[in-house]
């Protein structure tokens, strides 16, 4: 994912106090430190103190550290180096301010987000300490052609906003209320493993390749949240991160909704997924998964709806323990799915618990699926499990299925090892008796004793603090 950024290396900018008279295209001498301002009006032959400047570029170049940069509103055809800490305020009550590429090379190369240097990105961040907020930013320029139709939209930018993995852990990046869209590969992303904050963004056709994310973290710490994605291939995902925090997203018509990847490798803190919703992903597409991770992720309390794949877990990293807990899937084809395989890096052994979490209206509400002979120990408890064609599917014989509500599936459960399901009840007092109103289970499974009425740990609908009303 690493590429090599080949950078016009300009005079370093100091900010010493000079005559307040513009300076003909000059970067090498500054008035004092302040905001800078930037207008479809103004000129680039100052400093962007008292008169605004043309170009975002000129405004960024001219700041000292910490200085804000202040765009009015208007439309910009620029890709932007942010070699400086400076903070890039769009225009939000007046209006919206514009950022679309200056020129098109949205696919130059296949295997990396910045091609060498040659593919536009509309936001390359080279410095810590940056923030962008308030900007609209369409990689799609109407001046431009490029031939690469996605969604409708001529792309023109392969990334919207990313940071120079060639200038080494960059920490303090923070987007908030940008909307990026139409770009091929990359629409936010913390690419150097620093600390970032993702917060209430709005990102929509982000999915140029199979290798398309919007918002995106590679090696990162910190959080997304408050994100609306839409028409994306990967909506929110994070790689080797270092304790990432996904909380009230939202995703639709997307591949996948959140996941995260060797999460935890080199850290002490886990990642978290936590009250985000997900629906009607694009055939085949996954709502909300984890891994091979290194740390056990939290997963609590997400919604996931019409989905080919509600919530997976996909084997692990080191031996640990992923929990799914308080969530709920409906009207998907396999509301949990939980796997020793790694598709394309072989298998390992999975552990996970599943507690408290209500699905329903499934072709199988849960599947444990041991595919390579590895061990696939599931700890499934106080979840109710309802309204589909087959409850459980399991083949293994780890683990254990206790205090669960499994009830109005064609079949309760479908077991092709001998699982331990004592104590769950199964719709009726009979229990999953031949001839009886219950749930049936057909297989090797142990279900006796069972309980003859719904225990009271499993899930109840209404509990959450939030909704997606408040959000919109």
């Amino acid at each position: 994912m690493k590429a090599t950024l080949l950078v016009l290396v300009l005079p370093v900018v100091g900010c010493a106090s000079v005559a307040d008279e513009p300076i003909a295209d000059s970067t090498s001498a500054l008035t004092a430190c302040g905001a800078r301002l930037v207008a479809t009006t103004g000129s680039d032959l100052g400093d962007c103190r008292s008169r605004p400047c043309r170009t975002i570029q000129r405004a960024v170049d001219v700041a000292c550290a910490g200085d804000v940069v202040r765009v009015d509103r208007g439309e910009y055809d620029e890709n932007v180096v942010v070699r400086q800490s400076v903070a890039i305020q769009g225009e939000r009550r007046r209006g919206r301010t514009l950022v679309r590429p200056a020129f098109s090379a949205p696919n130059p190369c296949a295997d990396s987000s910045l091609c060498d240097g040659a593919a536009s990105s509309v936001f390359l961040v080279t410095a810590s300490r940056v923030t962008l907020q308030d900007l609209v930013i369409d990689g799609d320029n109407p001046l431009l052609t490029s031939g690469v139709v996605v969604g409708g939209a001529d792309i023109d930018a392969r990334n919207g906003i990313i940071q120079d993995t060639a200038s080494g852990p960059l920490d303090g990046l923070t987007v908030t209320r940008v909307v990026v869209r139409n770009v091929f590969r990359r629409g936010i992303f913390a690419s150097s493993g620093g600390a970032f904050s993702f917060r209430d963004n709005r990102v929509r056709n982000v999915r140029g390749d199979a290798s398309a994310v919007a918002l995106f973290t590679f090696g990162g710490t910190g959080e997304m949240s408050g994100n609306e994605v839409v028409d994306a291939n990967d909506a929110l995902a994070a790689n080797h991160s270092r304790g990432v925090s996904f909380r009230k997203n939202r995703v639709s018509r997307s591949g996948s909704g959140v996941h995260t990847d060797n999460a935890g490798e080199a850290s002490t803190e886990a990642d978290r997924i936590e009250d985000n919703r997900v629906e009607d992903c694009t055939p085949g597409g996954y709502g909300i998964f984890v891994f091979a991770p290194y740390l056990a992720p939290s997963v609590v309390d997400n919604e996931v709806e019409r989905c080919t794949v509600g919530f997976a877990a996909f084997g692990q990293g080191l031996p640990v323990r992923a929990a799914f807990t308080g969530n709920e899937s409906d009207r998907n084809r396999i509301g949990f799915y939980v796997t020793d395989d790694l598709p394309g890096f072989g298998s390992t052994d999975v552990a996970i618990t599943i507690e408290d979490n209500r699905i329903r209206r499934a072709e199988v509400g849960l599947w444990l699926d041991r595919r390579h002979g590895d061990v696939v120990d599931a700890d499934v408890r106080c979840n109710t499990i309802t309204d589909g064609a087959t409850g459980i599917a399991s083949s293994t014989a780890s683990g254990r299925i206790e205090s669960n509500a499994i009830f109005d599936n064609g079949l309760g459960l479908d077991a092709h090892a001998a699982i331990d399901a004592r104590d769950n009840w199964w719709g009726c007092k009979r229990g999953p008796l031949a001839g009886s109103s219950c749930d049936a289970v057909r297989g090797p499974a142990v279900v006796a004793p069972f309980l003859a009425r719904r225990p009271g740990c499993t899930y109840r609908p209404g509990r959450r603090s939030w909704s997606w009303k408040e959000l919109r």
